[in-house]
């Protein structure tokens, strides 16, 4: 389930792992004698490497997407992909790739507290971001909420019902981890759209924003 400069593995994708390119006159043989030549590096492998187990994301919602799209977990290698579909949302920043691999590694170092999602195109490009963050709680019987943020499609790919898909792969992913609901923040002009996703008003966001000193 990672993709290599041998093999790329579209997680979640309809036509299901995919097959290092077969160049004309190349036989199969030829192909894992590439492969075993030039092995990823430990480098490689650890960009590529998955922030949670794939499994979690639901076979329908993968099915359901446009031809050659897939969907599957964030990875190290995102980095500038991911940053700029977030950009749509809301200011980002100047992030460095090593900034984002110091955060990023922090939240794969909590195993069973992120889950970011992507959506690729046909040609793999990050076109849809969007997170789940788990909160264990005492009560209702240590209970566990999950939080559904940074919901965000590129420009070009909206019209496609992609942060529909987001958020059902979300919900499904906060269901099978044992959360008892899932909650969300949003505009009021975005209100018909959460509510065509199976949410409803419950209560008011109230915020309190800090200055950085």
């Amino acid at each position: 389930m990672r993709s290599t400069l041998q093999e790329r593995v579209a997680f979640g994708s309809k036509e299901g792992p995919s097959a290092p390119t077969k160049q004309p006159g190349t036989t199969n043989r030829t192909l894992l004698h590439q492969q075993q030549l030039h092995p990823p590096s430990a480098l490689q492998l650890k960009m590529s490497t998955p922030l949670f187990d794939p499994t979690l994301i639901s076979s329908e919602v993968a099915s359901s997407l446009p031809d050659g799209y897939s969907i599957r977990p964030a990875c190290k290698s995102d980095y500038s992909q991911f940053l700029d579909v977030l950009r749509v949302l809301t200011t980002v920043g100047d992030i460095s790739e090593a900034d984002w691999a110091e955060r990023y590694d922090w939240m794969a170092a909590r195993k069973d507290e992120y889950f970011i999602i992507c959506i690729t195109d046909d040609k793999e490009k990050v076109v849809g971001v969007g997170s789940l963050i788990i909160e264990k709680k005492f009560l209702r019987n240590l209970g566990i909420v999950g939080h559904i943020e940074d919901i965000a499609v590129s420009k070009d790919q909206q019209g496609k019902k992609l942060g529909l898909k987001i958020i059902h792969a979300l919900d499904h992913i906060a269901e099978k981890v044992g959360c008892y609901k899932a909650i969300l923040d949003c505009s009021e002009k975005n209100q018909g759209f959460y509510e065509k996703c199976g949410y409803k008003h419950a209560g008011v966001q109230m915020a309190h924003y800090y200055e950085k000193k």
